[in-house]
């Protein structure tokens, strides 16, 4: 299966010239947010890092390839074991919503609810997820590529959202507030916090992940942010910011997250 894990050797491997072992086209199964975070390092390191297309038989793969060249169209995959859906970004946020959002997050929200999610804990991610890509018309400058998706399967809702943008350390420069931030993992943490925008804290942002953490307040959670060379990692029952690790990783030029959430049954399962 591609993880993060698995992700991350892959990506050490060829920032220091090695040979990426090719089997990788043969991997039975993909995370989504470990596929995210392949495209955003793959755009990085054209010719050393294996593009994510040699993974395309994989249905999560081709769903993303597929929306990434039809941007602004909802593309939803669905089998009696999983749905999933994807959609770039490539709206104009300030407007009435697009059809294909709305369908986007209604969907997102039936599907979170037919995973195990109680009713208010999927309505909570997709109000992160409005947030959340809110954030890639504001903030990260390269709206017309951001991606938001998500995949369920039984006990088990993961969803990403990822752009290629500034990230959120060169965003929170854009204010002088913030001049005393000086690597990615302290910007990826102060994300984390509410009211933390570079607009300001008087300004009524910044407020996406209150929504997240509170959806997820009795579930099993694993959350990853990445930005630059930093990833900052959360993970457990009831997960808190205040549990945050942050790791050093191969540089991304962008930024991503990536929520997995277990409804409390599948810990008797998993």
């Amino acid at each position: 299966m591609l993880t993060f894990g698995l992700l991350d050797d892959i990506a050490l491997a060829s920032e220091k010239g090695r040979p990426v072992d090719h089997h990788l086209a043969t991997l039975p199964e993909v995370e989504l947010g470990a596929l995210a975070e392949w495209l955003l390092l793959s755009a990085d390191r054209a010719g050393k890092l294996p593009p994510v297309s040699i993974l395309k038989q994989q249905r999560l793969v081709q769903g993303m390839l597929d929306a990434l060249a039809r941007p602004g169209e909802l593309l939803q995959l669905e089998n009696a074991f999983s749905k999933s859906a994807f959609l770039v970004t490539q709206r104009n946020y300030q407007a009435a919503d697009t059809a294909a959002w709305l369908k986007f997050k209604l969907s997102m929200s039936s599907t979170g609810q037919w995973t195990g999610l109680h009713g208010d804990e999927a309505r909570a991610m997709v109000a992160a997820v409005e947030e959340l890509e809110v954030n890639i018309h504001e903030h990260s400058g390269r709206a017309h590529d951001g991606v938001v998706a998500y995949y369920g399967r039984r006990d088990e809702f993961a969803f990403v959202v990822a752009d290629s943008g500034r990230g959120p350390l060169a965003s929170l420069h854009t204010n002088p507030e913030f001049d005393h931030i000086t690597d990615h993992g302290q910007a990826l943490a102060l994300t984390l916090e509410d009211g933390v925008s570079r607009l300001g804290a008087a300004s009524g942002h910044g407020l996406g992940y209150r929504e997240l953490f509170k959806g997820l307040a009795t579930l099993n959670a694993s959350l990853r942010f990445r930005s630059g060379n930093r990833a900052l990692v959360i993970e457990g029952r009831s997960p808190q910011r205040a549990e945050a690790s942050t790791f050093e990783r191969p540089y991304l030029q962008g930024y991503l997250a990536s929520i997995v959430c277990r409804s409390p049954q599948a810990s008797l399962w998993h």
